[in-house]
């Protein structure tokens, strides 16, 4: 699904640079579950963002599907992260003055799905959350579980091969952390979606069928094997 191949990513010049990614060599198949975990500051969500085309390595290779992403124009990369990606991140991300399904609608519209399709796409993602009372509930009238659900739903409407959740649990409490995740993995088994998960916790990561750690910029442990 997704390869990465010998990339790095540093951010300032000089004798403020800080390299935020060194060496980095990872593949994600399709269908796999995956969590990235690690010290602050070693290089997760920049990893997550390089993957997801959100920011540009310095140098090496990202592809997608077999198509590099990494030297596309960003209105290239746009369309690819709109049709082939979800993002789901710690906030939510939900525009407030639009309903639960107004918010689910919205990127559907923008790729393209006619206004009766897309309304009834956005309904059965919020049954699959289990929001199908919330539809016309505005984000300042939800619990934070609910908005990320929402979020959720959001990511997966449009059937992407791919889901980056970075920290998605971060502002939730334990119960309803553990439901999000219990989410996430459904998802998974029900479109055969490829997850990456960005996570602290080490319970959540526990619960992928692979783990990633990372320190200072490298992944040093991957499915259980360390990375010389």
């Amino acid at each position: 699904m997704i390869k990465a191949e010998q990339v790095n990513k540093t951010y300032g010049a000089g004798r403020e640079a800080a390299k935020a990614l060194r060496e980095i060599s990872l593949e994600l198949g399709k269908g796999e579950m995956a969590a990235v975990t690690g010290p602050s500051g070693c290089g997760k969500t920049t990893l997550l963002h390089v993957l997801a085309g959100l920011e540009t390595p310095d140098n090496g290779t990202i592809r997608l599907e077999g198509q590099t992403i990494n030297t596309l124009d960003e209105k290239a990369l746009a369309e690819v992260r709109l049709r082939k990606m979800g993002f789901v991140f710690q906030s939510y991300h939900l525009v407030p003055v639009l309903s639960a399904e107004e918010n689910i609608r919205l990127p559907l519209l923008a790729a393209g799905m006619s206004r009766k399709e897309a309304e009834a796409r956005s309904r059965e993602m919020l049954e699959l959350v289990g929001l199908s009372n919330k539809a016309g509930a505005y984000p300042s009238q939800l619990s934070g579980g609910q908005n990320q659900r929402v979020a959720i739903a959001r990511a997966v409407a449009g059937r992407p091969g791919i889901l980056f959740a970075d920290e998605p649990t971060g502002a939730l409490d334990s119960e309803t952390a553990e439901q999000i995740i219990g989410l996430l993995e459904m998802l998974n088994r029900q479109y055969a979606m490829t997850v990456l998960l960005v996570t602290h916790d080490e319970r959540h990561a526990l619960r992928m069928p692979r783990q990633i750690r990372m320190f200072n910029g490298r992944i040093v442990e991957d499915g259980g094997q360390p990375i010389c």
